[in-house]
């Protein structure tokens, strides 16, 4: 069982064909009620989206009317059966957008989770604040950039916002570039896609910061691949360190970056 938070109403309407939409807003939005928030999630579910992002078996996700849209559809008798015995991916990300805004970590703001219950079929839905123009994904902006404006970026922008959810102990669980964006204010970073997110309440244990570091390095690596893995690592262990007085195993995380680097799906 778990507890929403305070600035968050609960909502239920019903609707034709035996479906039924439940779901949490955030209380004090004028411009977002249950009518308005059933309607962007019809649209997505629709694929009437004003720019899709994605649209598989699984996952769709666009921006509608100035807000970000993203549909779990859940496909299979397996997903539909695990669902009723566990929490859906919206509301965990709704909570982990939360956990992720008390670190002092910059990510859109969740404005609604919502489940649709149609006989015995489930799908979720997630609507947060789209990201700016400005506040532009790391896998976009560094290729732009010169090899020390790279490193710059990663040292001085990506790493403090790594270390401080380390600190206040939350895993990402797919810290890659095309998840830390820039924020408004520069330097910094922020994070989204936080489906698979982990917290507690004591700072993550070494061999998960360890874990989490191989992804965002072996990622960085393949993006600039002008930057020797090894001396990225040096640099970017020496830079945590400094900020998380924790000390990280380096052989661990080359390994473990050289197999994501290396492998093929």
């Amino acid at each position: 069982m778990f507890r929403l938070p305070e600035c968050f109403d609960l909502f239920t309407v019903s609707s034709g064909n035996n479906c039924r939409w439940n779901g949490a807003m955030r209380s004090g939005n004028a411009d977002l009620n249950a009518e308005k928030i059933i309607f962007l999630c019809s649209q997505i579910q629709n694929g009437h989206a004003d720019r899709l992002f994605k649209a598989s078996a699984k996952i769709s996700a666009g921006t509608i009317d100035g807000y970000f849209v993203k549909m779990y559809k859940l496909p299979g008798f397996s997903a539909q059966l695990r669902r009723r015995w566990r929490m859906g991916r919206a509301m965990h990300s709704l909570l982990a957008a939360e956990a992720v805004t008390h670190a002092h970590v910059a990510t859109p703001q969740v404005l609604a989770a919502v489940t649709l219950i149609s006989g015995f079929h489930i799908c979720d839905f997630l609507i947060t604040d789209a990201l700016s123009e400005e506040q532009t994904t790391f896998n976009f902006t560094l290729p732009q950039r010169t090899e020390s404006e790279q490193c710059h970026s990663l040292l001085h922008n990506i790493l403090p916002a790594v270390a401080r959810l380390h600190q206040h102990g939350i895993a990402h669980g797919d810290l890659n570039l095309r998840n830390l964006f820039r924020t408004d204010a520069d330097p910094g970073a922020g994070v989204i896609d936080l489906d698979g997110t982990l917290w507690q309440k004591k700072p993550l244990s070494t061999a998960l910061r360890e874990q989490e570091l191989a992804r965002l390095l072996s990622g960085f690596c393949k993006l600039c691949g002008n930057i020797s893995c090894t001396d990225i690592i040096d640099a970017a262990l020496d830079n945590y360190e400094q900020l998380c007085m924790v000390h990280c195993r380096k052989e661990h995380i080359l390994r473990r970056a050289e197999y994501l680097l290396n492998r093929t799906r």
